[in-house]
């Protein structure tokens, strides 16, 4: 944020690229928001340019004044899973605790923060990344 104006700047798509390509290695990319328009697909564009082959965000609107929260607990998750598959195992088993019918509603207010953190996993055994993400059409009646 601008101190004198109160608004914030935001990155272009090439600083955050720079940003993301000279990170250290292992660094994961953590956005707090839906990366399907906006800055959140232009980050997520510039990670996945930058070869960063794992990444994690929010799906639904936030309006973003628990983020320092959500790069906490992001953080914390990142630094206990084994390799990226482990991740990806952690990820689903919080969505999970969070939506527990079973679970009272002191359990799924721990899990809540994860409740709809997404990850991207575009390992490197894969073909090379091939240009920006899109968001994909909408189906039409009839088609499957």
């Amino acid at each position: 944020p601008d101190a004198h104006t109160a608004r914030v700047r935001r990155e272009t798509w090439a600083e955050t690229y720079d940003r993301l390509r000279d990170a250290e290695g292992g660094t994961v990319p953590v956005y707090c928001g839906p990366v399907g328009s906006g800055d959140g697909l232009m980050a997520m564009n510039a990670a996945l340019a930058a070869g960063h082959p794992i990444a994690l965000w929010r799906t639904g609107a936030h309006d973003h004044t628990d983020c320092a929260e959500f790069h906490e607990r992001a953080d914390r998750l990142l630094a206990d899973a084994v390799g990226a598959w482990g991740v990806r195992g952690r990820v689903r088993s919080l969505r999970t605790r969070a939506t527990d019918p079973a679970a009272g509603p002191e359990a799924r207010a721990a899990y809540a923060w994860a409740e709809s953190i997404a990850i991207l996993l575009d390992p490197p055994d894969r073909p090379p990344y091939g240009g920006p993400l899109e968001v994909p059409p909408l189906l039409g009646e009839g088609e499957q």
